[in-house]
């Protein structure tokens, strides 16, 4: 060991040279391999430039759309959404939605990149069906069995994927903003009682990959949630909680990115904006200057998110981005995700 060979140089009364120079080889080879920060796997989020591709059938043209901003992250969302009177299609799948999510995978994973399930139409279908998704009484067990135990990848599920960034809860929740009692949780409380029951329901389940509570709208003025009651602060710091996130559509949003960050990295999480977006009318350099905009407030704050994430890359959507229709916007995209915190793709 390391301690015997200094015992044994500090008895040698004629210690020549040579001695000296094998002491600090071997000390440098015996160091612990944590410090030493080659070999560590990346933080949970670090590093993630994602884009949704809803409404996208065609995987290779997502790709490369998704290549040409420098993206390396498909976020699925929205595999099922049906009319009120469906609620069994989240578990017998007559439209083989669940199958064509795998198949996205497969290719995601083949092609390098990782990807981020987002259970958030689950919520979603239980509030057509006017059942409160956010109340004790509401059982997701059954939609989560069916989604968490398919096998997208050979030897893996969707519960220990290594190529599953991350499980979103349902992102974009209300508190107490809503008319409609089904779709609100009715206080900050209950909202965070419901993502801290569900991230332990998944985690029982058997998810080993990190889970986020989904991404947060409504930062408002002071840049915490407040007004909307949504707890930022409580629900990112549960401990079942891994990865905060958050959705950026305002001014509201973009002033509360350096607050968010520093107060993530202050309690060692990442702070990920999962989504944001413009919709396209016609102009493609009017559009580009929201991510320009973005990209401004990270630069002069010196407040890098983890991760960042596009709205969208799609077929059929006012907010899709295509490489081949929206070069300017598709440059501040790509300038824009040069932004996160990572360096391992630069």
């Amino acid at each position: 060991s390391v301690v015997s060979l200094i015992l044994k140089l500090k008895n040698l009364h004629n210690m020549k040279g040579k001695y000296l120079l094998l002491f600090f080889v071997l000390l440098i080879a015996c160091k612990d391999e944590k410090s030493n920060p080659e070999n560590k796997e990346p933080k949970a989020g670090v590093g993630l430039r994602i884009a949704t591709a809803y409404g996208a059938p065609n995987v290779d043209k997502w790709i490369a759309n998704a290549k040409a901003m420098g993206i390396n992250c498909m976020r699925l969302t929205d595999m099922i959404q049906k009319d009120k009177g469906h609620l069994q299609d989240l578990t017998s799948d007559p439209e083989h939605k669940f199958d064509e999510m795998d198949k996205k995978v497969a290719k995601i994973v083949a092609s390098g990149m990782t990807y981020v399930l987002d259970l958030s139409y689950i919520r979603n279908q239980l509030i057509k069906e006017g059942i409160n998704p956010y109340s004790p009484s509401t059982d997701w067990t059954p939609y989560l069995e069916v989604v968490l135990n398919r096998t997208p990848i050979k030897g893996y599920t969707y519960k220990n994927d290594p190529h599953l960034a991350f499980i979103a809860i349902a992102g974009e929740p209300f508190s107490k903003y809503s008319d409609n009692p089904i779709e609100k949780a009715g206080n900050k409380a209950n909202l965070i009682a419901f993502y801290k029951r569900l991230a332990l329901q998944l985690k029982r389940m058997g998810v080993t990959r990190p889970i986020s509570a989904g991404g947060f709208l409504h930062q408002g003025k002071d840049g915490w949630g407040t007004d909307a009651d949504l707890g930022f602060k409580e629900i990112w710091s549960l401990p079942e909680i891994d990865i905060p996130t958050i959705h950026v559509y305002d001014d509201d949003a973009i002033n509360s990115i350096p607050q968010l960050v520093a107060f993530c990295h202050s309690i060692g999480k990442p702070l990920v904006i999962e989504e944001t977006g413009k919709e396209y009318k016609g102009n493609d350099a009017e559009r580009a200057k929201w991510f320009e905009k973005i990209a401004s407030k990270i630069k002069d704050s010196q407040a890098f998110p983890d991760g960042i994430g596009l709205w969208n890359i799609g077929e059929m959507n006012g907010y899709d981005v295509r490489a081949d229709e929206h070069p300017i916007t598709t440059k501040a995209v790509r300038e824009l995700m040069l932004l996160t915190q990572s360096k391992l793709l630069n």
